[in-house]
């Protein structure tokens, strides 16, 4: 496999040469300039690009911006010396698929990111077959096939994936279908809920800890970090993530280490990352409670995943879907909703979308001893799950808002004294 390698100083060159030579695999073409690196691209057959920031002739996102245009399946790892997390996000922007920052230990990092780069653009792995129903991605809408392409492009590179939606929209299933249909299918993958960690356990559970490292640590324990090595890591409503966790994961997506607690080892990270959110992690930025330079490094390639009242036409298909699970888990044979209470399911509102409609159809089931669902049944449920997920509601953008009453009823299009009037109801 030919690496061409554009750098202009000679000693970083050497050291990178002799580093990827080391793989075997690897034979490395250098290039001094970017006049040089293009003619090498058009002379000889090269497999991944390794491209310095810093160039005599030229500024190397500039370069990067040509390479694009005569190769774009050419995978290109953005090198540079400056820590800049405006650099590196143009770079990723641009199409790098990664970048590596010259600092302690690139010279281990930068192998690891090229095979990575360039398993990922060969596929190396495609989908397993006889994936589990239950993880289909259903629909025929423009949205839904704007969506499987959207995975389809994320599972072809390593990059970094960002992906938003609203609560019930199936930002996991995305995640597991990047991960199904890319390089690292065959590995495990981790999904973590940081809203579910306790702040002062972040540090243990992501990354682990030695026997004895605080009070109660009995044993060696394995992080979530390493548990995903060789296959997919998931950070889901990333934007729970605290402060001090989020420098420390910045570190680790930089260089591809870190240390379990209580240690002087360094274990290396060897996995996909993929971030989910149901905000707008962008304007969490711009209000300061997220930190700028991770959310450029998790914002390389970003999905966003469909409301449900945005794909009413598949509402009949979700809802068979959802009939045909529950008969298999239950050895029922039900023969579905009819055309009457599926025109009833198309118009509601879906604050909570695919998992509500999921929800209210395995209630109606189970309180039905009828073969065929019709409207009455759920139009009565309806209502009592509507004030259910109205309550969940309030209560999710309270706790986003701090519970900044002002705040809170703009988010969620209300006037204050609408919200005052439905936090009494729901006993707040």
């Amino acid at each position: 496999m030919n690496v061409l390698l554009v750098e202009d100083d000679n000693s970083h060159a050497e050291l990178i040469q002799r580093s990827l030579a080391r793989e075997g695999e690897l034979q490395v073409l250098r290039a001094p300039n970017a006049h040089r690196a293009l003619t090498l691209l058009e002379q000889r057959p090269i497999h991944v690009v390794v491209l310095d920031y810093s160039l005599p002739d030229r500024d190397g996102l500039d370069v990067l911006k040509d390479i694009r245009s005569r190769r774009n399946d050419l995978p290109v790892v953005f090198l540079t010396s400056a820590d800049s997390a405006e650099i590196c996000a143009r770079a990723l922007k641009g199409g790098a698929v990664d970048y590596v920052v010259k600092k302690r230990n690139y010279l281990d990092t930068l192998p690891l990111v090229i095979s990575e780069a360039c398993a990922a653009r060969a596929g190396a792995v495609s989908p397993p077959s006889g994936a589990a129903d239950e993880e289909e991605i259903v629909g025929r809408s423009a949205a839904v096939e704007q969506l499987r392409d959207d995975i389809r492009r994320a599972a072809s590179s390593p990059a970094t994936v960002l992906i938003e939606g609203e609560t019930g929209t199936g930002k996991e299933l995305v995640a597991r279908a990047i991960h199904r249909a890319g390089a690292r299918a065959r590995g495990p993958f981790v999904p973590v809920n940081c809203a579910e960690i306790a702040e002062g356990l972040f540090e243990s559970e992501l990354f682990g800890h030695a026997r004895g490292a605080f009070t109660g640590a009995l044993a060696d324990r394995k992080g979530l970090l390493e548990s995903a090595n060789g296959g997919t890591l998931l950070l889901d409503e990333i934007e729970d993530l605290p402060a001090g966790p989020q420098v420390k994961l910045l570190r680790v997506l930089q260089s591809r280490e870190f240390k379990p607690v209580g240690t002087n080892r360094f274990v290396r990270f060897d996995a996909r990352v993929i971030a989910a959110s149901n905000q707008q992690i962008s304007r969490l930025v711009q209000q300061q409670r997220f930190r700028a330079d991770l959310f450029f490094r998790l914002d390389v390639l970003r999905i966003r995943v469909p409301a449900l009242r945005e794909r009413r036409e598949d509402v009949p298909l979700l809802v068979d879907h959802a009939v045909r699970r529950f008969d298999r888990r239950n050895g029922t044979r039900f023969g579905g909703f009819s055309r009457a209470a599926l025109n009833v399911l198309a118009r509601r509102p879906w604050p909570g979308n695919v998992r509500e409609l999921d929800n209210l159809v395995e209630r109606t089931l189970v309180a039905s001893t009828d073969p065929v669902i019709e409207e009455g049944p759920i139009l009565a449920l309806g209502a009592e799950i509507r004030e259910e997920n109205e309550r969940d509601r309030i209560a999710a953008a309270l706790e986003r808002n701090r519970w900044n009453r002002e705040e809170t009823a703009r988010e969620l299009g209300w006037s204050r004294v609408t919200l005052w009037r439905r936090m009494a109801r729901h006993n707040f």
